[in-house]
């Protein structure tokens, strides 16, 4: 577990270098505030989810509000800890577009977790769409979970065809959860790099 944590620590540094080298863009710190509920229908089976989320980009400016609600299937369910399920949900981005109006959110969440919970796999993919744009956004995660409250693991974050990559660190401590992520894009038109802090709360 310290080897993984001293690697990723490690991975964040030489790119920070790297990205110094080669006139890498900084494009701020960012805060991302998600707060989630579930609520059983089906034991096992079948939950209602809801949550709200708030992102902010204090080095330009950006504030953006997200709400999201729908069912939450446990498609299998082998032990406490080892599952896989879907969650198709539709939302409301606030100031999510380009010139500031909000959108309508089609979202489709996916996780897999395997070994009594220490190696999962999240997917989100969803749509942001109004009359004047609409954008493709996908969040891609693996993990491995320690048996006390940390977890370490490497994402990718799309927005339309620009991809972000990095590795993370966060610590759970039930309803309490936050991460430390690391952000590089190499493309051209958002070349640069990022960190995010999230906290948030899941109930």
């Amino acid at each position: 577990m310290k080897a993984i944590m001293v690697f990723l620590i490690a991975v964040v540094m030489v790119s920070a270098v790297e990205a110094k080298e080669k006139k890498f863009k900084w494009q701020g710190a960012q805060v991302l505030i998600p707060i989630a509920g579930e609520v059983p229908v089906i034991k096992d089976k079948l939950l209602v989810r809801s949550s709200i989320s708030y992102i902010r980009i204090p080095s330009d400016g950006t504030e953006q509000f997200y709400s999201y609600m729908g069912p939450k299937w446990i498609v299998g369910k082998w032990t406490e800890k080892d599952s896989f399920w879907l969650s198709p949900q539709m939302g409301v981005a606030g100031n999510r577009t380009e010139d500031g109006s909000d959108a309508l959110i089609l979202s489709l969440w996916g996780r897999v977790s395997c070994l009594d919970g220490r190696f999962a796999l999240f997917i989100e993919t969803e749509g942001y769409l109004n009359s004047s744009e609409q954008i493709y956004y996908g969040y891609y995660c693996a993990d491995y979970n320690s048996p006390g409250a940390v977890n370490v693991g490497f994402h990718a974050e799309q927005i339309d065809r620009n991809v972000s990559i990095g590795p993370h660190i966060g610590i759970t401590r039930d309803p309490w959860r936050s991460e430390l992520l690391y952000f590089a894009c190499f493309q051209e038109d958002n070349y640069g790099h990022a960190v995010r802090i999230t906290t948030g709360f899941s109930f």
